[in-house]
């Protein structure tokens, strides 16, 4: 009876299963591409669960027919915590002292750089470099020991292309990515860090992406991130991650570069590169740390399943960061 109602539980859940070549299980075994050993990440006793909008959304609607399903599927997974440089930042201290206390690794992302969007929503971020090393150097004392992987400045790459082409501006940007890494990197023992490298719609290929990642400060202790809040479905992601890696060992010398994916809505085996609530979105792969030979470090649900992307112009009235109810009903089926 145990094994049907785990069974009956994936089902409803909804969430993709995924095999892959590599460890899944934390210890000491290791697998090998060639001569390279691999060795699972130690994310401690696992990753952390943190408050999140599909928790709020139970506790605010207790009776709902969906709300325990919500509550088990999505509302208990391990999601990333989103740093943007405003009052929300305060509830970081709460979850370095969580994941102190369970010994467990905190999902983060820094996402307060100048110019973070793309300019949709105006000007946001940092209002210079001198602001947002200060902001970093925060960061990193709320930190201190504690265990977390971060992701760094989604867009920051995709976008630098077009919005800061040359001059002062782009060394500006490269130098924030820098000092971000670099500061993680020096303070912060128990800290991985994974810069933000895009996606698979094409606007940047994984050669381009290669270089910025270079520019930017990626390295074998420093890796990337794909699919952050996207949906590029499992092989689509893969190849351009692997594309990726590939460049950067063969075109600039990097040994082991590592990557972990976002899966938190690439459930779905098509995507046509619509960026905002596209249709029929699934639930992906759940988090967790995966040790792949191909370089795969983790999947991560940086943004939760169900939640939106905005009002993307047409009128949904939803802000970006609410939880769909309707979207989760159907996902979690």
């Amino acid at each position: 009876m145990k094994k049907l109602i785990a069974v009956l539980g994936v089902l409803l859940c909804g969430i993709a299963a995924v095999s892959y070549v590599g460890l899944r299980d934390t210890g000491d075994e290791t697998s090998s591409q060639g001569s390279r050993v691999v060795r699972q990440i130690d994310v401690g006793a696992g990753l952390l669960t943190i408050p999140n909008t599909a928790a709020a959304w139970v506790q605010a609607h207790p009776n709902d027919p969906i709300a325990d399903a919500v509550s088990e599927c999505i509302a208990s997974q391990p999601q990333a915590y989103w740093l943007v440089g405003n009052a929300g930042d305060e509830a970081l201290p709460v979850g370095v002292d969580l994941a102190r206390e369970q010994d467990r690794t905190l999902q983060l992302v820094l996402y307060n750089i100048a110019l973070r969007d793309d300019g949709i929503n105006g000007k946001q971020g940092a209002e210079d470099l001198a602001a947002y090393q200060e902001w970093i150097d925060w960061v990193s004392t709320e930190l201190g020991d504690a265990r977390a992987i971060v992701v760094v400045e989604p867009d920051a790459l995709w976008f630098v292309d077009r919005q800061t082409p040359s001059g002062a501006k782009r060394q500006e940007r490269m130098a924030a990515l820098n000092y971000a890494i670099d500061t993680l990197a020096a303070r912060n023992p128990n800290v991985r860090t994974y810069l933000e490298a895009g996606t698979t719609s094409e606007s940047v290929t994984p050669e381009r992406m290669a270089e910025l990642l270079i520019e930017a400060g990626a390295s074998d202790r420093t890796g990337f991130a794909v699919n952050v809040s996207s949906f590029a479905p499992e092989p689509n992601i893969t190849d351009y991650a692997r594309e990726v890696r590939g460049h950067l060992i063969d075109q600039h010398g990097l040994n082991d570069p590592r990557w972990v994916v976002d899966t938190s809505r690439n459930g779905n085996a098509e995507w046509d590169f619509t960026w905002c609530n596209p249709a029929d979105r699934e639930i992906g792969v759940e988090p967790g740390p995966v040790g792949s030979a191909d370089g795969r470090d983790a999947n991560l649900w940086i943004k939760g399943p169900a939640t939106s992307d905005g009002d993307c112009g047409i009128g949904r009235g939803t802000v970006g960061g609410d939880f769909l109810a309707e979207d989760a009903a159907r996902q979690l089926r």
